[in-house]
């Protein structure tokens, strides 16, 4: 016997039993059986065949939220860092790189073809002057001094490689598949070499490297050793003049963050402000005003950065140039078991035409 829906109502401001039921059961009989099989759920009807009660859903889903007991996310076993068992791992899509580094100095150092295994070029080192003469006096000749440089080039590798179970394994799953990523990686890994060899290489350490900026400008620049002692203004103005005074003219100043810091309290605490642009190689870099003209600064994570260690490059970069033989090149290798492998390869090396134009502001503090 069905409830009379009037029996529904609230009253009196008591609770009604009813009003109670209706939130369970809503019109459904009362004493209505409403699950179990085969003796239970099921109703005879007028052609004595026993069929299932066919309850709404919306009162199946109110009768087991009463009956279910509330899961724990955390039950049973749990592998290592895999999420909890009664909780699907959702992995994020993108890679985080903790190793990627910026490299400005590759990117602003003009790369240059080479034929054949060394960069060679010819200096200018005297010019044959003019003379004052007297009337019908002979002109003496007059001629310049050569000579021939040379820079061997450097052959730089990386080797990669991804299993057929790690590629297939990761298909689907992230933003890149593992040839992809490997590559990536590998590439990321050879500009990291070369920008520390642009600033650090020394064949005297590593003969299979070339010479990088510090070890050329050291030997043949202007330089200033600081001897442990904080870097000034004036430091770096005289290197300029310097530089200025050896018919060169500095383009671009290179150092570490710690000296950039001091550099830009130093300017702030003389002018009050501190002259930015954004460079076109992805960098802000702080412009240094010298009477040869605004000269901007920019830090690489390269640098020397270890105290009274710390080094200032003031660079003319219209003479320095990278020599290319061999640009990065991917190179297949062959399949010798269940994965594919690969290196990436560059035939190169720093070419420093005029290292008296160069300059360093070295063992700073």
């Amino acid at each position: 016997m069905m409830t009379n829906k009037a029996e529904f109502q609230q009253i009196d401001g008591e609770v009604n039993p009813n009003m109670e039921y209706a939130k369970g059961f809503g019109e459904l009989a009362h004493k209505t059986a409403y699950s179990g099989y085969p003796e239970h759920g099921m109703t005879n009807l007028g052609d004595n065949k026993a069929k299932m009660i066919d309850i709404p859903k919306v009162y199946q889903k109110h009768v087991t939220d009463i009956r279910t007991k509330a899961l724990d996310p955390t039950t049973g076993t749990t592998p290592t860092n895999a999420g909890q068992v009664l909780v699907p791992v959702s992995v994020d899509r993108e890679f985080t790189n903790l190793t990627v580094v910026e490299t400005p100095l590759r990117t602003l150092i003009r790369r240059v073809s080479n034929q054949g295994l060394t960069a060679d070029y010819n200096r200018i080192t005297a010019l044959g002057g003019g003379s004052f003469l007297g009337l019908g006096a002979a002109i003496p000749p007059s001629e310049e001094t050569y000579t021939r440089a040379y820079v061997p080039l450097k052959y730089m590798y990386v080797r990669g490689g991804v299993l057929g179970q790690a590629e297939a394994g990761m298909a689907g799953f992230f933003s890149m598949g593992g040839m992809e990523l490997e590559i990536m990686n590998k590439t990321n890994a050879m500009y990291q070499l070369e920008e520390d060899t642009i600033i650090n290489g020394a064949i005297a350490t590593d003969p299979l490297e070339f010479d990088g900026l510090i070890t050329i400008v050291t030997a043949g620049g202007q330089t200033d050793n600081k001897a442990g002692a904080a870097i000034s203004l004036d430091d770096i103005r005289a290197m300029a003049t310097d530089i200025f005074e050896a018919k060169g003219k500095p383009s671009l100043i290179v150092t570490d963050g710690n000296t950039m810091d001091a550099v830009s309290k130093l300017l702030e605490d003389q002018y009050r402000q501190v002259d930015r642009v954004q460079g076109a190689f992805g960098m802000e870099a702080i412009m240094f005003h010298h009477y040869t003209g605004k000269i901007p600064m920019i830090v690489d994570y390269f640098m020397p950065t270890t105290a009274a260690g710390r080094a200032m490059l003031m660079l003319d970069m219209r003479h320095i140039e990278m020599r290319v033989l061999l640009d990065y090149t991917l190179v297949p290798l062959g399949i010798t078991r269940d994965a594919t492998e690969f290196f990436i390869k560059s035939y190169l090396a720093l070419v420093v035409k005029a290292p008296t134009f160069q300059g360093i502001i070295y063992n700073i503090e």
